[in-house]
């Protein structure tokens, strides 16, 4: 089916190789590939190596499509979403013992989790006439798959059949390539090791030596992510607060790009008809006027008397009033205006334009309309990537480059830049600061295997201290110290 593994890439002298996917560079094949191949391509970083490379894959995904097998769970006459079954029974698939663990009662169907020694990828769940979806490795051992249901879910005695499982099977596939003449690029000066905070061995030495974050640190965060224990159903993400301990969990809304307002009582939001405030005190959320389905990415001023947002019609930057009035257009360019943040004064926008090679980050005053140009970043990723220091004088943005994923600290010039983070072929992103601005949470997601959850951390900008959450969330917005 595909790679199980990533594949590593070394030279002729045995030193690991960068590289980065370019399966999108590959043309379109004017027929379909026979059943049971699948193409690739890979772009190797560089050209100063010893050839030929060595590509070596640990491990495929199989189908077994003749394996199947089926088995009974009794969810009553009337099962309420969120209702758990402890099922515990053993079945095979593809030849290997799989034990379902538990179910449990979704939206619009059923979640169920299993266990075994092999490595699935998955399998194909249905119950009676339910949609064909897909499943998610949840961890080693562990995978998860969902039945949903168009209209009624039933209820009962259900006989769940199992199919198509999908597993890691495990092997040392190689392939080599080299070429003759070709020119050598000079490459870039790397940043010593020793000047980067967060790595996989200072993460590691972190996990070796636990020390959870001191309690004063941060009292909440508000983030997007798994509103419930299944990372896969994406039905069921949406923005909450919660502790670094990942208790106190308060959701919010199955809205994005979630903006604190700096006194702490409402939550500004994209999702549905446009711009939204949850409301704290009362618990309810409310409909912004004058803003639309185009609307995303509000960001609430310094003083809390405005919300600038991203208009997706005419890809330009707005202000507005919290409710509703005022609504002002604050540039009319012809590029893809990304909101980041306000200045720290409040009198204008930073915000980030696609351009040739990254992109290009950008402040607007809001009263003259005049753009300061500072650098363009080495990135073509989201919002998200990149967060405005409290002060408003430095930048941590995530970028490529040749080093592979990367967080970077600079002032918003681009001088003075320091290599923050970067753990080998494992991604970093979504940095956000912390109020005072010691410290940054980083988004963190093993590579090794596919599909894993990610990983939070925190780590301290000025010496470096390293504290490991267990939250798995995809992106921070706000952080109460």
């Amino acid at each position: 089916m595909d790679f199980s593994t990533f594949p590593i890439f070394t030279d002729a002298d045995g030193q690991d190789v960068i590289y980065d996917f370019a399966n999108f560079q590959l043309d379109q094949p004017a027929e379909l590939p026979p059943v049971g191949s699948f193409p690739w391509a890979f772009e190797i970083i560089g050209k100063d190596h010893a050839y030929p490379l060595t590509m070596t894959v640990s491990a495929v995904a199989a189908q077994y499509s003749e394996s199947s097998a089926s088995f009974e769970f009794d969810a009553g006459p009337n099962p309420q979403e969120g209702q758990v079954w402890d099922l515990n029974q053993d079945i095979e698939l593809a030849g290997f013992p799989v034990r379902v663990v538990k179910a449990i009662r979704t939206a619009d169907g059923y979640s169920f989790d299993f266990e075994s020694a092999a490595m699935f990828h998955g399998v194909s769940l249905t119950i009676g006439n339910s949609l064909p979806v897909g499943s998610g490795l949840g961890d080693p051992g562990h995978f998860i798959s969902v039945v949903r249901f168009e209209g009624e879910v039933p209820s009962g005695k259900l006989t769940v059949q199992a199919s198509n499982p999908v597993v890691a099977v495990s092997g040392n596939w190689q392939i080599q390539w080299g070429v003759e003449n070709l020119p050598i690029e000079e490459s870039p000066t790397p940043v010593a090791a020793d000047q980067t905070c967060l790595t996989r061995d200072s993460w590691q030495a972190a996990l070796d030596n636990y020390q959870p974050a001191p309690a004063d640190l941060a009292k909440k965060l508000l983030v997007y992510g798994a509103l419930g224990d299944n990372y896969y159903d994406y039905d069921n993400y949406g923005s909450f607060m919660t502790s670094t301990d990942g208790k106190d969990k308060q959701i919010i809304s199955q809205g994005v790009y979630p903006s604190l307002s700096p006194d702490g009582r409402y939550v500004a939001f994209a999702w549905g008809e446009g711009l939204n405030l949850f409301d704290f005190a009362s618990g309810g959320q409310i409909h912004i006027p004058n803003t639309t389905t185009d609307d995303n990415v509000p960001v609430w001023s310094p003083d809390g008397t405005k919300i600038a947002f991203s208009s997706g019609s005419d890809l330009n930057l707005y202000t507005i009033n919290p409710d509703g009035s005022g609504r002002t257009r604050v540039i009319n360019e012809n590029g893809d205006e990304q909101l980041v943040d306000w200045t720290s004064d409040g009198t204008g926008l930073i915000y980030g334009v696609n351009v040739e090679g990254g992109i290009s980050l950008r402040k607007v005053e809001i009263a003259s309309g005049a753009v300061t140009d500072f650098f363009i970043i080495p990135n073509h990723r989201a919002y998200e990537d990149f967060a405005i220091s409290p002060d408003g004088n430095r930048i941590a943005y995530h970028a490529r480059e040749n080093l592979q994923d990367a967080i970077y600290i600079s002032n918003l010039d681009g001088s003075n830049r320091r290599l923050f983070a970067q753990m080998g072929n494992w991604i970093v992103t979504a940095p956000f600061w912390s109020p005072d601005g010691n410290w940054l949470i980083i988004v963190m997601r093993s590579t090794d295997l596919p599909d894993r959850p990610t990983e939070l951390m925190l780590v301290n900008v000025n010496d470096c201290r390293i504290h490991p959450t267990p939250l798995s969330v995809e992106a921070i917005y706000g952080w109460i110290q």
